[in-house]
């Protein structure tokens, strides 16, 4: 059984586990000057790894550590503490934190790069719980539909140890922006993300993939987990790169008019589509076609999503108590 954040079954133990790691950070924003991608923003994201068990060719099973998907860092501003004060969450796609059988796994580990090298390699990890002993989910997701894809923890690691920027809240791309830039088929994005193939021996190394939005509408998306509002992406997305940060390119000559907004955090990489499809029959028979080829398209869940998770009454009502017992330490 899975249980929203915060409800009666959820341990006091491990709500304070979760407070806990909502820690003072210092939001640093990439630069958005012109459309060459911001060197810093590929360290807004972590690899996920996990064990999680696969059956070989004989059928038996095996519990194998393996890279799962990507997740990314966001900011949440709250100057109730100080100019710089604010709340770090780590995001992913809820399938990601899944094993063979669908059951959320256990815990699962972020692989981030170091500031400093540490023998051979250059990148640690963070373990960080996904259920408790209940096997309730303790990420926060969506308070009203427990079937969105969109979860986030609340996690600051040591900046002074390992090399990471947070994606700033205001960052997320609204509906008023979209009206506001006139963002229409055709504008550009780019994803970072795991290639499970290749994430670097010595340190982490994201995968950049650039490309543009294919369609938008205001009619439900066929996805995974059932129709959903979202984008469709002309970005080739592959296992690995579910959770990843899409970002949409507001800046230059748009529609007639200079304009110097940048990057924006567009959305997140739920996945792909194949060449299955359904049509009907003269006989009004349905029938399938079920070829798994990826044609290049990408499921793309709206970052306001993210918003609306980390703006839910516990979520805020957690970060009023801590900061509430900051600003008293500070007296």
């Amino acid at each position: 059984m899975t249980a929203k954040v915060g409800v009666s079954v959820i341990p006091a133990a491990i709500q304070f586990g979760l407070l806990a790691f909502c820690v003072l950070i210092l939001v640093d924003a990439p630069r958005t000057e012109s459309q060459i991608l911001p060197a810093d923003i590929k360290s807004t994201v972590g690899f996920i790894f996990g064990k999680a068990h696969v059956k070989d060719q004989s059928g038996v099973t095996h519990e194998i550590e393996m890279p799962l998907g990507t997740g990314f860092f966001i900011g949440w501003l709250d100057k109730r503490g100080g100019a710089d004060w604010g709340y770090t969450y780590f995001v992913t796609a809820k399938h990601v934190l899944r094993d063979a059988d669908n059951r959320f796994l256990k815990k699962v580990k972020i692989r981030l790069n170091l500031l400093t090298q540490q023998g051979e390699r250059n990148f640690d990890y963070i373990e960080i719980p996904v259920t408790d002993d209940l096997e309730n989910l303790v990420w926060f997701q969506d308070p009203d539909d427990l079937s969105d894809e969109a979860i986030a923890f609340p996690i600051a690691p040591d900046r002074k140890r390992f090399n990471y920027k947070v994606i700033p809240n205001d960052w997320i791309v609204t509906d008023q922006l979209l009206k506001e830039q006139q963002v229409a088929e055709g504008d550009s994005v780019v994803f970072i993300g795991l290639m499970a193939q290749f994430y670097g021996a010595k340190q982490n190394f994201p995968v950049v993939r650039k490309g543009s939005i294919a369609l938008l509408t205001d009619e439900l998306l066929p996805t995974p987990n059932g129709p959903q509002h979202g984008y469709v992406c002309e970005v080739a997305s592959w296992p690995g790169n579910s959770g990843s940060p899409v970002f949409l390119y507001l800046g230059g000559l748009r529609r007639n008019t200079l304009s110097n907004v940048g990057f924006r955090l567009l959305g997140i990489v739920i996945s792909y589509y194949n060449n299955s499809h359904t049509g009907e029959t003269t006989e009004t028979a349905t029938v399938s076609f079920n070829d798994p080829t990826n044609i290049g398209l990408a499921f793309v869940l709206p970052a306001a999503q993210i918003t609306k998770i980390l703006s839910a009454p516990f979520v805020q009502q957690l970060r009023d108590k801590f900061t509430d017992e900051h600003n008293k330490e500070k007296r």
